[in-house]
């Protein structure tokens, strides 16, 4: 700041009202929201990026507020914190399901798909279309979007029983990782996200999406070893002269009987007594399938038996009575 003696009063002066003057000028400009032309006829004001210049528009907010929601798991799925679904982009908009690409679960699996829009879903290979809802039967599925265009595989997962014998290992989702492993109750081998499930035994996989806060655990027993049963009646080539009886049954294995390619009832006994070609299917809860073939040749039971004992006694009386005859018969 300068000060000066004014040459008509002789008073001292100073300089620092246009100091004072040019300060609120700069701060008004500062402080006033920038004006941008658009479509060089309306004028909009609005939040200017401090660093850009730029004027943020409500598409920009908008998508930074979506990014606080969205954990991205790859270029074509994420997670939503806010609905608390996994999404997957498509043409015409995102489909969002209960499951993320990848995974194995013992629940049941919702997927919603926008109204309009054409899926394929395929349940270990064979097709179906698919317009959404509840998934609970045991399976690999797939999940295809339709356009006119094109057809793109979204996601995949698998919903699985307390056993199997067809999961051998798990490569947990994108983005996820694995934090513990056990068999049996010991804790095996794992890297963050794949783990080696092929010996049998009871499975604990625990694994998590830290980013989004979620944590997961899969108990499975892997089961590779087939259902047996003991067949009483037949010999070493599965014939058998009389009734044949299922046993050994293990008490989750279900079993089923055909008769010459029919079903047979078993409500009452595991024995049969009619003469055919059998097969015996049993089949543990794992999936594991053994079949055992067999045939009951013609033979007599009891009541065949009687019934031949009581023709003979018929062809003897009446062989018998020609015979009486005969002798008898008067000449004349």
């Amino acid at each position: 700041m300068n000060l000066h003696k004014d040459k008509f009063t002789g008073k001292i002066k100073s300089n620092i009202i246009p100091y004072f003057v040019a300060l609120t000028v700069l701060a008004f400009i500062i402080c006033v929201p920038k004006k941008v032309s658009a479509s060089g006829d309306d004028s909009l004001f609005g939040r200017v990026d401090p660093f850009t210049g730029e004027l943020i528009s409500s598409e920009s907010e908008q998508a930074e507020a979506n990014r606080e929601t969205i954990v991205k798991l790859s270029d074509t799925g994420y997670y939503d914190t806010e609905q608390g679904l996994y999404g997957y982009h498509t043409e015409l908009g995102d489909i969002y399901a209960t499951v993320a690409d990848g995974m194995i679960t013992r629940e049941k699996v919702t997927v919603y798909i926008p109204e309009g829009m054409q899926c394929n879903l395929y349940r270990d290979g064979y097709v179906s279309e698919f317009t959404g809802g509840e998934i609970t039967d045991i399976g690999g599925y797939t999940v295809e979007a339709v356009t006119e265009t094109n057809v793109t595989q979204l996601f995949s997962f698998v919903i699985t029983g307390s056993a199997s014998n067809k999961i051998l290992n798990y490569t947990v989702p994108s983005g996820f990782r694995i934090y513990n492993a056990t068999r049996n109750g010991e804790e095996i081998a794992y890297s963050r996200g794949f783990v080696d499930m092929s010996e049998e035994g009871e499975y604990r996989i625990d694994y998590d999406l830290s980013s989004a806060g979620l944590m997961y655990s899969l108990v499975l027993t892997v089961d590779v070893t087939p259902p047996t049963l003991t067949l009483v009646g037949t010999d070493e080539q599965g014939r058998a002269r009389g009734p044949v009886t299922l046993t050994g049954k293990g008490e989750d294995d279900t079993l089923s009987v055909t008769k010459d390619g029919e079903p047979v009832s078993m409500i009452l006994t595991y024995t049969f007594t009619q003469s055919g070609k059998y097969v015996a299917t049993v089949t543990d809860p794992a999936g594991n399938v053994t079949e055992y073939p067999f045939t009951i040749m013609i033979y007599l039971d009891r009541n065949g038996w009687i019934f031949g004992a009581l023709l003979i006694a018929v062809i003897a009386a009446v062989v018998g009575y020609v015979l009486y005859k005969r002798k008898h018969l008067k000449v004349r």
